[in-house]
């Protein structure tokens, strides 16, 4: 029972002269250190959590390790839990106890096989019980301890034979140093996770509570298997994969009520926050002394988990709909790209019709045009390079659209590279990218390393506004053009002007963006 809440000359047509990016990147620092050697501190990261974060609450019958099972819970023995989730942007240091010696077990859930050792989520964290860990609660939400980002906060109730689940996800692009020659395709975005649970079962004859964390990160091939076989996730044999692993402290949170706080380290990349700070506190009831609402809720939540249905969805929702169609749209242009590479016939217009509809779908004006202008072996490799939707879990309907876009971009690099991109598919590389189009390292770099669309525009777009300033009259120009049509080019400046008056109102521009004010 469960229930889920919820460098690069290859283009033939192109001059050689460098990555664009680094160029013009260090002529802008080169000028800019000459006329003013004052340094400017960066700005922190803004603390929150990372771009597309989901989080999930489940609650179930089962155990922690076991995940839902069949079974019966009993509502004569309850008891009330309130876990609250911030952010942290710096560890605690040593004012909590380390975690580490309070580890009863390390779990890795491939084959539910627990194995002893160490944890790296015990490695540097640390934890409080009782008044001291109400205390360093208080410091954590006072600003005490520095700043801090409330995530989530929750009150459940657990029957006992149930356990509760909350789960933060979110996607990051992971290099593999090792395919740096791209002899395997891309594992794409990896699903990082941390979660908390809370078990209200019968331990050693008794009842009682038991309080895990998991950790959904790669971890290293070690095994045979592991090492030879492809990861489900993609990449190369041998590389890194995916694993969930368990920490289940000793001491926790007791059914007769009380505190605890744990701090742990950030999964989580491009965030601002090193830590993780949790607190979970209980409270003893039964039914005729807990809130009603919140008996109603929980209980509602484990039977509408049995009929196999979401806690608190209902009907389906407008976005859920449509994210169902993209996914099945997204699964048709594989099995239609299958058929092609089978030697199907009449497999390749059906694949570029197919692709069509995606495209039109997720508004994707890039993909529109290389529906049109690609010959059908060309978009055969482009669809090679989506993920497979079906393993997207949780995934929006705006990712998954840019998962399509993002392959694009890839495909479109790594042609160029080869000096195999047609003239007509140039011209839209130029079209939609400026003049950092010409450069397909940069190109893919923002692509692979960009967590959505518009992340990956923003970066294109900082990409052209430093091209501004390159020695070439005909990038500038390009640079400039490509701005104009998106409203974002400097006011009274000419890319054909000369230096002079170039210069100032150039450097007045850009310190804007510098500072964080826009155009």
């Amino acid at each position: 029972m469960m229930t889920q809440q919820s460098n690069n000359f290859g283009n033939r047509s192109v001059r050689r002269r460098g990555d664009g990016l680094t160029f013009a990147t260090a002529s802008l620092l080169i000028w800019t250190g000459c006329a003013s050697p004052a340094i400017v501190a960066p700005k922190p990261l803004e603390l929150g959590p990372p771009a597309g974060m989901q989080t999930h609450a489940s609650q179930f019958v089962g155990s922690l390790l076991s995940g839902p099972q069949d079974g019966e819970y009993q509502t004569d023995r309850l008891v009330a839990c309130m876990v609250e989730v911030c952010l942290l942007r710096d560890a605690p240091g040593s004012t909590l106890d380390p975690l580490a010696p309070e580890l009863g077990l390390v779990a890795r859930l491939q084959g539910q096989t627990p194995v002893q050792g160490g944890s790296r989520l015990a490695v540097g964290g640390r934890w409080a019980l009782g008044v001291e860990a109400d205390a360093a609660w208080s410091g954590i939400t006072s600003g005490d301890w520095g700043d801090t980002k409330e995530l989530e906060s929750q009150a459940v109730l657990l029957p006992l034979g149930t356990t509760y689940r909350l789960k933060f996800s979110a996607e990051e692009q992971v290099e593999d140093p090792e395919n740096f020659l791209r002899e395997w395709p891309d594992r794409g975005a990896v699903q990082k996770s941390l979660s908390v649970g809370i078990q209200y079962g019968w331990i050693d004859s008794k009842p009682s509570l038991l309080t895990g964390f998991a950790l959904g990160d790669l971890v290293q091939a070690e095994s045979e298997t592991e090492l030879t076989t492809v990861p489900d996730e993609g990449g190369r044999p041998g590389g890194d994969f995916l694993m969930e692993e368990w920490i289940l402290p000793s001491r926790g949170p007791e059914l007769n009520g009380g505190s605890v706080v744990w701090v742990l380290p950030s999964p989580f990349e491009l965030q601002g926050a090193g830590s993780v700070a949790i607190r979970v506190r209980t409270w003893a009831g039964d039914e005729e002394n807990v809130d009603p609402q919140l008996l109603e809720s929980s209980l509602a939540l484990l039977e509408s988990g049995a009929q196999g249905k979401f806690a608190t969805d209902g009907p389906e929702t407008e976005e859920q709909a449509i994210r169902r169609q993209r996914v099945r749209a997204m699964q048709y242009v594989r099995e239609t790209r299958e058929r092609h590479v089978a030697g199907e016939p009449g497999q390749g217009e059906a694949l570029r019709n197919a692709l069509v509809y995606v495209c039109s779908q997720v508004a994707l004006p890039l993909g529109m045009d290389l529906c049109i202008a690609a010959e059908v072996d060309w978009l055969n490799g482009w669809v090679a390079l989506i993920p497979d939707p079906s393993l997207r879990d949780g995934a929006t309907v705006d990712a998954l659209g840019w998962d399509v876009e993002r392959a694009a971009w890839v495909h479109l690099a790594r042609t160029m590279v080869k000096g195999d991109l047609p003239d007509s598919l140039m011209a839209l590389v130029l079209r939609h990218g400026g003049e950092a189009g010409h450069y397909p390292s940069s190109l893919e770099d923002a692509a692979r390393n960009s967590l959505d669309a518009a992340t990956f525009e923003a970066r294109i777009e900082m990409e052209n506004r430093l091209f501004l300033e390159d020695a070439s009259p005909a990038a500038r120009v390009r640079a400039f053009d490509w701005l104009q049509r998106r409203g974002l080019e400097p006011s009274d400046w000419d890319p054909l002007g000369t230096k002079e008056e170039r210069t100032a109102p150039l450097r007045e521009w850009l310190t804007k963006f510098e500072n964080g004010e826009g155009a």
